[in-house]
């Protein structure tokens, strides 16, 4: 399902080729990343060595206060029929076992059940940085996303109430594979169990992020990508790809019939532009024109004679002096508006352009595995993991392979590979995952009991 290569060729970056994207050597020896101006040329200052270990030092004994049950002060434990429609609209606002108690009342299951990410659904899960403990010393924050892995052991149903133990968030240093002297962290910054109102562990799960601090300042790059402009036959392509999405729904899929090797229907994304970076942010919508001073004015409402002087507008935080309000770039400074949405500021962070939220791939990829196993199906393990930027403007799709079928514990499991591509023809995500189907030699699904009972 790849567009061919004479089509691709067309495309200036593909004369360097997919590697430079996965081999640090390539981007190195066709010096697409500007190393020589990295850290290499001036010794990194011991004061950027002592800040690193002290942020770490730090983390570690406050993760330390994190073991334990959570104990949210806001949001409710108590999972809700609004919270698991709304969780699973944002993913498969069309498939109706998800989003439709009476339909999801006449499955297996007997009414709604969460969707396979449990993202927002109650409070509890809680994610530890390092940020609290850095300083000026440690630099730029340069964060990647590698991804998260969920294992799903029991349904979580309507009424549930959730509790979340807490395991210690990790920070395990690295060193940054180009730019000599620059140190990170691997940031395992949520390691928790979801535990229901009957003491069962029902959900686990984990995220991590890379961080890596740069002491003189944002990285930049030499590579970038531009926004994507398609053709009429790429458009048709992309249009002839959605068109084969389908629900599964009721028809029960049967491990007897799934083969090693069967491929699971795509789900497309885009063309996108900047309009969907917006509409799935979780921080509201369009940035507002009269920069960090725009709230100024909402505390101008003190009364009383120990209230201070309020400025009701301004452009910098403080007067005088530019700070992190603008972005500097190539001599000039620009109003950024974060590497998701500004192709400045992601270039300055080191990006080869302002990119979509890895959350979007996620979705993406849970809609196909969703819509292929059906409603009597269950989701048992998901780990995905970010390969490489979408740039906005790009489109991608979501396609599933069967990778490996077999029996444990008293189930009938199948192994799923789950992959976004993009349409330059790069994996840009990918995902593991488990699922449970139902036998043909099961006379009920393995959940249901047939007894006389007075």
């Amino acid at each position: 399902m790849a567009l061919s290569q004479s089509r691709l060729d067309r495309r200036k970056f593909f004369k360097v080729g997919g590697l430079a994207l996965v081999s640090p050597f390539i981007i190195r020896t066709l010096g697409l990343v500007s190393t020589g101006v990295a850290f290499a040329a001036s010794s990194v200052s011991d004061a950027y060595n002592r800040a690193i270990d002290s942020m770490i030092a730090g983390f570690r004994e406050g993760a330390k206060a994190v073991v334990g049950w959570s104990r949210p002060t806001r949001g409710t434990s108590t999972v809700t029929k609004e919270a698991l429609i709304n969780n699973a609209r944002g993913y498969v606002s069309y498939n109706p076992f998800w989003i439709n108690e009476a339909y999801a009342a006449n499955t297996r299951w007997g009414g709604l059940i969460a969707f396979p990410n449990l993202e927002g659904l109650v409070a509890g899960a809680n994610n530890m940085t390092p940020g609290d403990y850095m300083t000026a010393e440690c630099g730029f924050e340069r964060q990647l996303w590698p991804g998260e892995d969920y294992e799903f052991l029991r349904p979580i149903r309507v009424g549930d109430t959730l509790r979340v133990w807490n395991r210690a968030p990790q920070v395990i240093p690295v060193e940054h594979p180009d730019f000599k002297g620059v140190r990170g962290v691997v940031n395992v910054e949520c390691d928790c169990d979801y535990i229901n109102q009957r003491s069962e562990v029902v959900s686990t799960y984990k995220n991590q992020t890379v961080r890596y601090y740069f002491p003189e300042g944002a990285p930049g790059t030499k590579f970038t990508l531009n926004r994507y402009g398609f053709t009429k036959e790429e458009i048709v392509y992309l249009d002839k790809l959605a068109r084969q999405e389908e629900v599964r729904g009721a028809k029960i899929r049967y491990w007897e019939d799934v083969n090693v090797g069967d491929m699971a229907k795509p789900v497309v994304i885009g063309p996108t532009n900047i309009a969907d970076i917006y509409a799935s942010s979780t921080g509201g919508g369009m940035p507002a024109g009269a920069g960090p001073g725009e709230l100024a004015a909402a505390s101008a409402g003190q009364r009383g004679a120990a209230a201070a002087p309020q400025i009701l507008h301004k452009l910098l935080d403080k007067e005088g002096a530019i700070g992190s309000e603008y972005v500097m770039y190539e001599g000039s400074y620009y109003k950024g508006a974060g590497r998701h949405a500004d192709d400045i500021s992601a270039r300055m962070e080191g990006e080869p352009g302002a990119f979509l939220w890895g959350r979007m791939s996620v979705h993406s990829m849970l809609a196909c595995l969703t819509n292929w196993i059906g409603d009597d199906a269950f989701v048992r393990k998901f780990s995905w993991r970010h390969v490489y930027r979408t740039i906005n403007g790009d489109a991608s799709y979501a396609l599933g392979k069967i990778t490996k079928k077999y029996q444990q514990n008293g189930e009938y499991l199948v192994d799923i590979a789950l992959w976004q591509q993009d349409i330059r023809g790069y994996v840009v995500d990918a995902a593991a995952t488990t699922v449970a189907l139902l036998s043909k030699t099961q006379a009920y699904p393995p959940d249901v009991t047939r007894e006389v009972s007075y």
